[in-house]
């Protein structure tokens, strides 16, 4: 993320990130207990930005989801709601978790988290302890937050499975859909608080075409020759959170600097991606060939 683009202008607000006062000093006091950060006060998203280690990485995480609270706190959340949402089954703090059947995990208008593909671009194999950790936790989700269309919620729990705990997932997982910042960059004027997700995600959609024009025209150009919308175009990157768009750990550092600055980073990844693929596009005959750049993962996005 440090290298994925200049910082974009354009008539639109990003909305803030996910750290408030509080979080924000849990996450340097944690970043700057491992040496990420020489000033536990400072350079945090210049340290960010540049790379951090798993182990900061799962600091930052942690930090985030757990909102100041013990683990154990968390975890006893997170089992009541699954107790709730399996029909009022008693889980206990030291019972096994529920299976959920395939049929009944959520995919929120997103990519189907049960299918061959999905598990694959993740890495998490059939029958082993991700699948069924995910799974729980959208089950959660879809419980708990009073929302059927977030397209990006499969695979931002599964990139944050990479490195919290299920419970740690739910948490921040939910934090991110209530406040909009999966899906929310407002366009001016502000969409008012009580729009919809899906309206939320086409403000977000229609700055970043809006922003490419000028950052990216020959790009953009293109698209419209071909009478693709970039607005429609994007949604390829932006509904899976660069997932398969981009290398897994480059996605991974996409979401340590979106806890850390908000959804101006999804708008500076997605303008170094179309810059990236500008020569593929300019080389597509249809719209249908145009996509299949998108889809693909373009050389230049691989690390060095």
């Amino acid at each position: 993320p440090a290298a994925v683009g200049p910082g974009t202008d354009g008539d639109f607000t990003p909305a803030r990130s996910t750290l408030g006062p509080r979080r924000s000093t849990a996450v340097h006091a944690a970043l700057h207990a491992l040496g990420v950060v020489a000033d536990p006060w400072r350079d945090l998203k210049a340290a960010v930005r540049k790379d951090v280690s798993a182990g900061a990485r799962k600091a930052l995480w942690d930090a985030v989801a757990r909102d100041g609270a013990r683990g154990e706190e968390v975890d006893a959340w997170y089992r009541r709601v699954l107790a709730d949402a399996f029909g009022g089954i008693a889980l206990g703090p030291g019972d096994a978790l529920p299976d959920t059947p395939p049929e009944a995990v959520p995919c929120f208008g997103g990519s189907d988290p049960v299918s061959a593909p999905f598990l694959e671009d993740h890495g998490l194999l059939a029958g082993g302890p991700g699948v069924p950790a995910l799974h729980r936790v959208l089950v959660a989700l879809a419980h708990a937050v009073p929302v059927a269309d977030c397209p990006p919620l499969p695979d931002v729990c599964a990139l944050l499975l990479s490195a919290l705990p299920e419970a740690c997932v739910f948490a921040l997982a939910r934090r991110l859909v209530r406040s909009g910042a999966l899906t929310e960059l407002r366009a001016a004027p502000p969409l008012p608080a009580q729009a919809p997700l899906r309206a939320r995600a086409r403000a977000l959609r229609h700055a970043f075409a809006d922003v490419a024009a000028t950052h990216c025209p020959a790009a953009a150009a293109r698209l419209r020759a071909l009478q693709l919308p970039l607005a429609d175009a994007c949604r390829v990157w932006f509904d899976r959170f660069f997932v398969g768009a981009l290398p897994y750990v480059t996605a991974l550092r996409v979401v340590d600097t979106f806890l850390v600055e908000g959804a101006k980073v999804l708008m500076r990844v997605g303008i170094a991606l179309l810059r990236a693929v500008g020569p593929q596009l300019a080389a597509a005959r249809d719209a249908q060939g145009a996509l299949e750049v998108l889809r693909r993962r373009p050389v230049a996005a691989e690390p060095p």
